[in-house]
Parts: structure tokens; C-alpha cells; sequence
């Protein structure tokens, strides 16, 4: 049982009870593999709603004690989308489970 105190929008839309929501997020290349053999489908998924690749050492600045990290192609590519679009993927994959049940706009009153 999921349990969640927003209401489910159908699409990837920002929800205010979503801490980093508009963050981007990035899949190592073991959590792409991982996510992508408990749930088929889901890396091209967030490929098609825009989620794009990034080399960790050649597309993004890395400042570091040191100064700044040179850049060079490295050949480990990170996914990078929002929350927003990982969390919408991964639940409608489970939503789709017979035995996964989601309540939404529900509230913990404790724990049994």
C-alpha cells in the first residue's frame, strides 16, 4: 500500500507535498538498469518526456576543493530529469501491480 497525502495528478505536474520537486534528478548508469529491469519501458518513457543524457565529467562543471574539475569525456552518462517525471513513471508502473494499492489524498494519523 502506497499511501500519499496529494492528490495524483495523471501527468508529471509538480505537486507542493513533493520536497525537490523541481530539482533535477540524475540515474547513475546501475539505478538505469536497476529501474529499468523492475519496470520495462520506464528509461524510454523518460527519454520521450524529455529527460536527456549528460557525461558526468564533460557536461557539467564540478567545483571541488581543489578548483574546478578539467573536463574530459568519461563515458558515464547520467539520466537527468525531474522528480516530478522519475516518481509519475514509477507510479504508473505500480499502479499497475494487482496487489500495490495507492491511497491518495490521505493523511497518517500514526503508525499500527
Amino acid at each position: 500500500t502506497i499511501i500519499e497525502r496529494d492528490c495524483l495528478p495523471i501527468a508529471p505536474e509538480f505537486r507542493h507535498g513533493t520536497p525537490q520537486a523541481r530539482h533535477v534528478h540524475v540515474l547513475m548508469q546501475q539505478g538505469q538498469r536497476i529501474l529499468g529491469q523492475l519496470f520495462p519501458g520506464l528509461i524510454q518513457e523518460l527519454e520521450a518526456h524529455g529527460a536527456v543524457y549528460t557525461d558526468v565529467t564533460s557536461d557539467m562543471l564540478w567545483l571541488n576543493p581543489a578548483g574546478w574539475t578539467p573536463r574530459h569525456v568519461s563515458g558515464l552518462e547520467m539520466l537527468c530529469a525531474s522528480r516530478t517525471l522519475i516518481e509519475w513513471g514509477v507510479r504508473q508502473r505500480l499502479m499497475n501491480i494487482q496487489n500495490v494499492f495507492v491511497c491518495a489524498e490521505t493523511d497518517v494519523q500514526g503508525l499500527l
